[in-house]
């Protein structure tokens, strides 16, 4: 009988006696669940097929069918081998030969007559190329016609394959291998199994459709989809606090996350702890982590048309607006998390101004989890020209000018003239900015004013213009917003300015304003950014002292109630500033028992005497502007006599 013949005879007895198939418990056939490492993925696995008291139970074997199902997308068939040398001796048929994760063997015996003696242990191996995570071995059909033509079913035992592997990437394409750092197996790109993370210092670019379990983008690392390009991500995609996503193509996964972690709030000190907050996800419910209960947090909106800001408890906004921005503050250190599609389209918000300062402020957010870089003609003209950020560290806003960047999930204040034009926050003004407070790349000048007592600071810029003013320009200053540190900015007799944009000229004096800020008492000035080649002086008014800041760095010195806050001139180039006397700005200062000396360079000796002049401690020292001393001294009243440059000053200091 031909072997055609032998087939078709089979298969019509396996028709007929279908209904009366048999299973019978004990025989089983079965495959394991196996483990894989990531040096696996992309390569071929085995996955064995056993079977057991087949013979014993059914007699001898004419044919059998064995159906194995997987998920295809994770295993695709290449073969089987390792087969029993009992099969070897039979004729094994494959169908449909792996198509859509199915796989089915047919097993004849070459006697047809006598059929064989099905073996107990592994039959065979099926070979699969796989490419990681988890996928089901789901034996789906074992059936046996035997020599006495009964059709038996034997017990099916169905198993699994799992692998996963952490990778982490630097610089360059998602698709290049020679980009990851970790089991890629014979994979040219990450693979389902894969969880991938990107971290500080890495920047990568999805070129081409994505596939993994995971994404995690930590602190500092960067991750922009294309245009036209699917990432496909099994579980979570996760942008941790510090990490930045650009979305321009699609992306699918089990879940989608950005955190943003904020410091605990010193309860004791209203100064502390305060965070400028927007969301980058759509429909960002404020529950949860975002509203703690209790007396140990506070969550504010801007209202610009009163001038105040709006308590949660007695608004309970129920979703963060997306590109609003919202004031908040909590007394335990946490990771605030948004979840949810993220924001990929541009965002406009309408903006007022209804009257007198701080009026025409309005607080704005970013909506997306990656920085964006401003630009005023996202408002046509009818805003001013810098950004406010609120800097936590530094107890004070901090100015954004055209070009620089706004961090991811973070808020913004934006004055507008006159409210006739909304603001459009475009999405092509995402982009990847590690730094959460940038340094200026513009010609400018950038003074700031530290409380040295509690560590606050504000800014202030001024920038130069020939078509500027020494007073308020629109659409070249930007007003001042007071925050909790000193009080610091260029003043024209009606307008408070963070930036000032004037004239450059030889005899210029732009006057400046300081407040003190609680209880303080000594601060400084720094200037923390110049021109090349140009000469800043700094002017007290208060004590007639002269000083160059581009040679010293620093100004220090006290402030007390009453003092008049017209303190301060900013000069460039004045004829004779040369011969101020090396000591005139000299300031010292106390802090428990540590004695400060500022404003002295140089070689330079100080004397720490009773209030009777006996001398109880000399240092000798080199300066360069600032020097600390341990004292130990008991509390009380002491002079100090500084020597430097053949001169002499005494001052008055108090130990606590």
């Amino acid at each position: 009988m031909n072997n055609m013949k032998r087939k078709f005879i089979v298969l019509k007895i396996m028709l007929f006696s279908a209904i009366f198939a048999v299973t019978i418990n004990a025989q089983e056939v079965s495959t394991t669940d196996q483990t894989f490492a990531g040096s696996d993925f992309g390569t071929t696995i085995l996955v064995p097929i056993n079977t057991s008291d087949i013979h014993t139970s059914y007699g001898n074997i004419i044919t059998a069918t064995i159906r194995v199902e997987y998920d295809d997308d994770l295993l695709s068939y290449v073969g089987y081998t390792n087969v029993d040398p009992t099969l070897q001796n039979q004729i094994i048929d494959v169908f449909p030969a792996g198509q859509n994760g199915v796989v089915q063997f047919n097993i004849e015996a070459s006697d047809f007559g006598n059929g064989f003696q099905y073996p107990d242990g592994k039959s065979f191996d099926i070979q699969l190329t796989y490419a990681g995570a988890y996928s089901d071995i789901d034996i789906t059909q074992a059936e046996f016609f035997a020599t006495d033509f009964e059709t038996y079913n034997a017990t099916m035992i169905d198993g699994s394959v799992t692998g996963y592997a952490d990778i982490s990437a630097t610089n360059g394409n998602w698709n290049d291998v020679n980009i990851w750092t970790g089991p890629m197996g014979s994979l040219t790109e990450p693979g389902p199994g894969h969880n991938v993370s990107i971290l500080t210092g890495g920047t990568v670019t999805v070129t081409a459709d994505g596939l993994c379990n995971s994404v995690t983008i930590g602190d500092g690392g960067q991750l922009t989809l294309n245009s036209t390009i699917g990432l496909d991500v099994t579980t979570d995609f996760t942008i941790e606090s510090g990490g930045s996503y650009i979305e321009n193509g699609t992306l699918t996964a089990g879940s989608k996350t950005a955190e943003r972690y904020i410091a605990a709030a010193n309860w004791a000190d209203d100064s502390d702890g305060w965070h400028l907050l927007s969301s980058p996800v759509m429909d960002q419910a404020i529950s949860g982590d975002f509203i703690p209960g209790g007396y140990d947090f506070d969550f504010y909106m801007w209202d610009e048309q009163t001038g105040y800001w709006l308590n949660y408890d007695n608004y309970s906004w129920p979703f963060f607006d997306e590109g609003i921005g919202y004031l908040v503050a909590y007394q335990q250190a946490s990771t605030k998390v948004f979840t949810g599609d993220f924001n990929t389209a541009n965002e406009t918000e309408t903006i007022t101004n209804n009257g007198s300062d701080p009026q025409g402020f309005n607080l704005l957010g970013n909506p997306y989890p990656s920085a964006i870089i401003w630009n005023p003609s996202w408002a046509a003209g009818s805003v001013e020209p810098d950004l406010q950020v609120w800097n936590s560290t530094a107890g004070s806003y901090k100015l954004v000018t055209s070009g620089h960047a706004v961090p991811p999930i973070n808020g913004f204040m934006i004055y507008s003239y006159d409210g006739s034009q909304p603001v459009t926050i475009p999405a092509s003004a995402r982009a990847h900015n590690s730094t959460a407070w940038y340094k200026n790349t513009d010609e400018m000048i950038v003074l700031n004013a530290y409380d040295l007592e509690k560590d606050l600071f504000q800014e202030s810029i001024i920038r130069f213009n020939d078509n500027s003013s020494l007073d308020y320009d629109q659409g070249l200053d930007s007003r001042f917003l007071n925050g909790y540190a000193p009080g610091f900015y260029s003043f024209d007799g009606e307008m408070r300015m963070a930036s000032n944009t004037v004239p450059f000229g030889s005899d210029l004096v732009v006057p400046f304003r300081f407040e003190k800020n609680n209880e303080s008492s000594s601060f400084m000035i720094e200037l923390a950014e110049s021109i090349e080649g140009e000469d800043v002086y700094l002017k007290d008014l208060k004590t007639n002292t002269t000083v160059n800041l581009s040679e010293t760095g620093s100004y220090t010195f006290s402030s007390e109630e009453g003092d008049d806050p017209d303190r301060f001139e900013l000069l460039f180039g004045v004829v004779g500033i040369e011969d101020v006397q090396p000591l005139a700005s000299a300031h010292v200062y106390s802090n428990g028992d540590i004695l400060t000396v500022a404003n002295v360079e140089g070689e330079s000796r100080m004397d720490v005497m009773d209030v009777q002049g006996r001398v109880l401690q000399t240092e000798e020292f080199n300066s360069n502007g600032y020097s600390t001393f341990d004292l130990e001294l008991n509390t009380g009243i002491y002079l100090v006599r500084l020597y430097n440059s053949g001169e002499a000053k005494t001052t008055k200091v108090f130990v606590k």
